[in-house]
């Protein structure tokens, strides 16, 4: 072992205001011994709100270092320079409140940390609030189960932890060639499910059967920016593994894969995203302008990565420019029933509506919807309505004002017939920026009925306008040159005919009936049929 000797001090850095009383720099001898026991003693002596500054060197080490107070801080000569080589088999760092608090949490910075097969988890981290991680190097937990970084909101004497605010920069994670078997892990341990607020700026190195970030289960990602670049060196492996959510926030991912790589993005049947920004995995087998391997979404999944189109404000003027605002959403449908799909004080815009195909049903309702706060009467269109084999999965939309004394409108359809099946229903919007509804709200149902307007087209294929049969599936084909329209009573039920001829004529009934009928008399100009209309669609027209 090469280990550099040397003497130097613990540096108190004093994170909070001056009335703290001051902390006298405590020795930290790097005489060849386990540096792990040393930092500890360093840490004990200096209690919280200090750093520990590690010299250039290259240090081996088998005792976890721990970090339990608030604001301690561990900081080396930089990942270049500052070396330390985990042999243990459990933590390489520790680093959580005990007790738990919520002062703001210390730094990790300026060191490589490197472990082996052997090493659980190389930093053991999470349940800490408003820490920051600042150029560092994770590489060598490769055993099973073990990761590079460990985020674990858990239990401490009974009260349920979280992780907010979490910032970290300049942070590699997995060296090309080792990689972790996770390299960044979010975690619920009987914590709650918030690892919100942060702004995580990563770059990964993956290798074959590993995955670079795992969101697990229940762990939930929101009102945050996470920036992850890197490279998948071998397949099969993951950049991003989503078994929780990761929503509301902002999502900028860019990796390179060896080949393709079907898992490269890989949202579980639990798994949510549904983020502003951009991703892609860009495969070298597709050649040297490269494609973009597809995100793999298991049945019961979500995913939704698109740029953030918001309000656009040109300079002096003070006039808002709108753009067009998209907006994607879904909810897990388990039970048949009538549910808000989308709620906003102005619903103007078009939404769709989609039941994934899962083999068993397919379907799809486009809703053009114009109301307005207050209003008795408002505009729905349905230009769409399909569902496979006419198994219709989305029935009866309408438009209903909620009860309370701000009567919002609410977007309401029933879904059923789903065939046992429990998956996302997926909306999408689009509209006017400022106007963009709430999707899938989960409010109570709004009662108020108003007046609705519009074309709609029915599970069958009926066009109705304002609930009246205009055009039944029964349309068929054409007769003697023309195009034979069956009307409807309203009901559906085929009533009487009118034969549209090659010149424009039409008559009222069957071809060749007497009767007079619309013709043309000359170009633009309508007249009627003072003859019988022939069974070619002509007439004498006057």
């Amino acid at each position: 072992m090469n280990i550099k000797k040397a003497l130097t001090t613990v540096a108190i850095s004093f994170l909070f205001p001056p009335f703290l009383a001051a902390q006298w720099g405590v020795p930290l001898k790097v005489d060849g011994g386990d540096i792990g026991a040393e930092i500890n003693a360093a840490f004990s002596a200096c209690s919280s709100n200090c750093a520990v500054l590690i010299p250039p060197g290259t240090y081996f080490y088998s005792t976890t270092i721990t970090m339990t107070k608030p604001s301690q801080s561990l900081i080396g000569a930089g990942s270049g320079q500052t070396v330390l080589n985990y042999q243990g088999s459990g933590d390489g760092i520790f680093w959580q409140m005990q007790p738990v608090t919520v002062t703001k949490g210390g730094t990790l910075k300026g060191f490589t940390i490197n472990g082996t097969s052997r090493a659980l988890n190389l930093i053991h981290s999470g349940s800490v609030q408003n820490s920051t991680w600042d150029d560092l190097v994770v590489s060598g937990a490769t055993g099973p189960g073990a990761n590079g970084i460990l985020l674990e909101n858990a239990v401490q004497h009974g009260f349920r932890c979280w992780t907010e605010r979490t910032y970290m920069r300049n942070v590699q994670i997995g060296a090309s060639g080792v990689g972790n078997s996770v390299g960044l892990h979010l975690l619920v341990n009987g914590g709650t499910k918030s690892f919100a607020y942060s702004d995580l700026e990563v770059q990964f190195n993956v290798m074959a059967n590993q995955i670079g970030m795992l969101v697990d289960a229940t762990a939930w990602v929101y009102h945050s920016i996470v920036n992850l670049k890197g490279n998948i060196d071998s397949a099969p492996a993951s950049f991003l593994t989503v078994r929780g959510l990761m929503n509301q926030g902002y999502l900028t991912l860019l990796a390179e894969a060896q080949g393709i790589v079907p898992n490269a993005i890989h949202v579980s049947p639990t798994g949510n995203i549904n983020a502003s920004g951009n991703a892609a995995v860009l495969s070298t087998s597709y050649g040297a302008t490269g494609g973009i391997v597809p995100p793999q979404i298991d049945t019961g999944g979500f995913y939704s990565v698109q740029p953030w189109l918001a309000l656009d404000f040109p300079g002096a003027n003070t006039a808002t420019t709108q753009r067009p605002m998209i907006q994607t959403g879904s909810r897990t449908i388990k039970t048949d029933g009538t549910i808000v799909v989308a709620q906003s004080n102005n619903l103007q815009g078009r939404l769709i509506l989609s039941w994934p195909d899962n083999g068993n049903r397919m379907a799809l309702m486009i809703l053009d919807v114009a109301c307005t706060q207050f209003d008795s009467a408002c505009s729905l269109d349905i230009p769409v309505n399909y569902s496979y084999r006419s198994e219709a999965v989305f029935t009866n939309p309408t438009i209903k004002l909620t009860g309370e004394a701000q009567r919002i409108p609410q977007l309401q359809v029933t879904i059923g017939n789903r065939n046992g099946i429990a998956q996302p229903v997926i909306a999408s919007w689009y509209g006017s920026a400022g106007e963009s509804p709430i999707l899938f709200p989960g409010a109570a149902l709004g009662g108020t009925a108003v007046a609705l307007h519009g074309l709609a087209s029915d599970g069958q294929g009926n066009l109705n306008f304002n609930g009246m049969t205009i055009i039944p599936s029964t349309v068929n084909g054409y007769h003697g040159g023309g195009v034979k329209l069956q009307l409807s009573d309203g009901t559906g039920s085929a009533g009487n005919q009118a034969v549209f001829a090659s010149d424009g004529s039409v008559t009222n009934s069957a071809a060749g009936s007497a009767g007079h009928a619309t013709c043309w008399k000359t170009i633009g100009q309508i007249g009627y049929c003072s003859t019988v209309v022939s069974s070619a669609g002509t007439c004498t027209c006057n």
